[in-house]
């Protein structure tokens, strides 16, 4: 009989370290999950508000409105005088080039 008790006691001690290497995982995988996402929530925190964000788009927004309506006009003279609808592609690189140059300049007024 000595023998049958034995066994069933090797038997329950590998189960009761089965199951405390299982949750000593849990655990683990836990901690691990908890750590990664606090660093996350951290990273989102150093994002700007939203509110700010909508503030700068709309002052770039503004500051722009002179060069895109100065890039319409342009295109506009260029159809009207031409009589075309649509602008030949060396024409509009030339345009993108002198948009770049008042871009510069004001970027160098800020």
């Amino acid at each position: 009989m000595s023998t049958k008790n034995t066994s069933k006691s090797s038997k329950i001690v590998k189960y009761f370290a089965i199951g405390g290497l299982g949750i000593a995982v849990l655990g683990a995988s836990y901690f691990l999950y908890k750590h990664f996402k606090k660093q996350q929530t951290v990273v989102k925190r150093k994002s700007l508000p939203k509110e700010l964000v909508i503030k700068i788009l709309h002052e770039i927004r503004r500051d722009l409105f002179h060069v895109y309506k100065s890039l319409e006009s342009e295109c506009k003279r260029y159809r009207e005088s031409k009589g075309v609808t649509e602008i030949p592609a060396d024409y509009k690189a030339e345009l993108i080039k002198s948009s770049k140059q008042h871009l510069e300049l004001l970027i160098s007024n800020l």
